[in-house]
């Protein structure tokens, strides 16, 4: 998909790093529904 979005000829492309790394439902930023700990996702400098 982000793949595509390069191809489409558009002048910026945005990804969230999650899926850049390629990480999981642990690095989730947003969960439907959920009133609390939504947004709060930081990436570490390990990554």
């Amino acid at each position: 998909m982000m793949q595509i979005a390069i191809n489409s000829g558009c002048e910026t492309c945005i990804f969230p790093m999650q899926d850049l790394l390629n990480l999981g439902a642990e690095a989730r930023m947003n969960i439907p529904g959920t009133p609390l700990g939504n947004w709060e996702w930081r990436i570490e400098w390990e990554l």
